[in-house]
């Protein structure tokens, strides 16, 4: 989900930077078969006006969600398309791929190149990231003999399939097969590019700019300290800033979930319990909020996809039945994580459910 206020003259900007954007979760998607990716969280985007001494853009977790800053008229460096290949790796592949093929993989799609609707793929990083595994897959997917089979090795892959077999299914002989050619790829350091077919896409119809409301422009002082990693005094002092020029719902939102940062429950408490009177529907941080308040099933229902809550719920849980009721909610929710696998199958066999301990 992609939210963006800005202002008039930022407007074709905001476009550029939302098709850019969808050209890549398009693109990603296609080369791992995964055709509508999405996150748990929400990704806000920011496009601002870039200024003198900014850091590189990068994804960091704020008040409702992801949160990040595009550069107006230009494009992120390849770290932050890295960071979002592997958010959407985490968020939509069931299995983790073996060894370090995730990294790998975000790595080599995180230099794409988007213009006058062409997109090329295979362009080289940085000396550094260009490890003889990066080649392996620079070199299948770049090469169009190998291109479509390699596609379907990553399917399988990202589907948690054997890398060995995966292999052999795909190119009829193992992965080591492959070494002495892609040993001499890498030397020589002669890397070809490939030339894919953007999504069809019109950004003037498929985007609409609508205007920051005033509301949400003042707690973004205090989101992009949250992103950012901050001292939690500092973002607290932010979204009471925001409060001073005008009270509302999100800054109280805000300033609960710094007072939890800094342990002071009560306070939270009220400003999350202002914030939900003032706003029907409550968003994101609260559902955080109520979760580190102890409100489980509350908190659950606010992010249906976040398996947090049932976690927390589990660990409260001093009967194996339940504990492992919501343990298997939490597995469903978040498969790649081993160690709640592991947790359910305990919690299953401790209340004799022996076949389904067997399958976790």
């Amino acid at each position: 989900r992609k939210r963006i206020g800005v202002l008039d003259e930022l407007g074709k900007d905001a476009r550029a930077a939302l098709d850019h954007l969808e050209q890549f979760r398009f693109l990603f998607g296609e080369s791992l078969g995964k055709r509508d990716l999405h996150t748990v969280w929400p990704i806000t985007v920011l496009v601002l006006k870039p200024a003198k001494n900014d850091p590189p853009p990068s994804l960091g977790f704020s008040r409702d969600g992801w949160l990040t800053v595009w550069p107006a008229g230009s494009a992120p460096p390849p770290s932050f398309f890295q960071q979002l290949a592997l958010l959407f790796i985490e968020d939509n592949w069931p299995a983790r791929m073996p060894g370090t093929l995730e990294h790998t993989f975000a790595t080599l799609f995180s230099t794409l190149q988007l213009q006058n609707g062409k997109v090329t793929l295979g362009i080289p990083p940085d000396p550094s990231e260009r490890t003889r595994e990066w080649a392996l897959l620079q070199y299948l997917l770049t090469n169009p003999e190998t291109s479509s089979r390699t596609r379907v090795l990553l399917s399988n892959l990202a589907a948690g399939a054997d890398e060995g077999a995966a292999f052999r299914n795909s190119f009829e002989k193992p992965k080591s097969a492959m070494d002495a050619e892609v040993g001499r790829y890498l030397a020589a350091g002669n890397f070809l590019t490939l030339t894919l077919p953007a999504k069809p896409l019109n950004p003037e119809i498929a985007f609409s700019i609508i205007p920051a409301l005033p509301s949400r422009i003042r707690v973004l002082p205090g989101d992009r300290l949250m992103a950012a990693g901050a001292p939690p005094a500092q973002i607290r002092a932010a979204y009471q800033q925001a409060i001073n020029e005008r009270p509302g719902p999100l800054a109280f939102e805000g300033l609960g979930l710094a007072l939890l940062a800094e342990g002071h429950p009560a306070e939270a408490r009220q400003a999350l319990e202002t914030m939900k009177a003032q706003m029907d529907d409550a968003p994101n941080a609260y559902a955080r909020g109520l979760l580190k308040l102890g409100l489980y099933d509350q908190a659950a229902l606010k992010n249906p996809r976040w398996a947090e809550p049932f976690l927390r719920a589990a660990a409260k849980e001093p009967g194996p039945v339940r504990k492992a009721y919501f343990l298997k909610k939490a597995a469903e929710l978040e498969p790649r994580n081993p160690e709640t696998w592991r947790a359910l199958a305990q919690s299953q066999f401790d209340a004799k459910q022996f076949a389904d301990a067997e399958k976790s």
